[in-house]
């Protein structure tokens, strides 16, 4: 009986410290969406300004392409569905920036550079840009020309209601699929 709690109680105890690591680790679902300008959401409705008089809204119910993202802040790494993306820098879940350079041939004019980073009300911003081969991977406008991809932030609801329609609703005309 002595021994039984003895182990009890240290599988207890290792149980707790394991998850402390848990602290420093969030995985979030995001919706992807193309905007070659600013994502603005106002009270929950979205829209992509290019310029001042350009402005298109954004039904997000229609987006079907999801990442899901995972900030590593002990390590200091973010993967996109899994993948560690490049040279990253961690602050915190919302506070992070990753550079992930792909050089092309010799003979190639430019370089592609993901610039990829946490916005402070969530989701992410990422930008393909353009850089000559051994220019330093620098984040200016006239690199980043209209590449620009936005992750909207959805909850374990949305994030369950789009993998329900997915799996059921793609194939098949079942009734329920209206719901979704």
């Amino acid at each position: 009986m002595k021994n039984l709690l003895l182990m009890l109680s240290i599988l207890l105890a290792s149980a707790t410290l394991g998850g402390c690591d848990d602290h420093d680790v969030r995985t979030r679902t995001y919706l992807e969406v193309a905007c070659p300008g600013l994502l603005v959401e106002e009270k929950g409705k979205y829209s992509c300004v290019r310029t001042s008089t350009d402005t298109v809204p954004i039904d997000i119910s229609t987006l079907t392409y999801r990442r899901t993202v995972t900030v590593n802040r002990r390590t200091g790494s973010v993967a996109f569905n899994g993948q560690l993306i490049g040279e990253c820098h961690v602050a915190d879940f919302d506070a992070w920036e990753c550079v992930d350079r792909t050089e092309r041939s010799p003979k190639a004019t430019y370089d592609i550079v993901w610039y990829r980073w946490g916005r402070s009300e969530g989701g992410y911003i990422e930008d393909w840009c353009d850089v000559k081969p051994g220019a330093p991977a620098a984040h200016a406008t006239e690199n980043c020309d209209g590449q620009r991809y936005y992750g909207i932030s959805i909850g374990e609801f949305a994030n369950l209601r789009l993998s329900l329609r997915d799996e059921f609703c793609s194939t098949n005309a079942y009734a329920f699929c209206k719901l979704f």
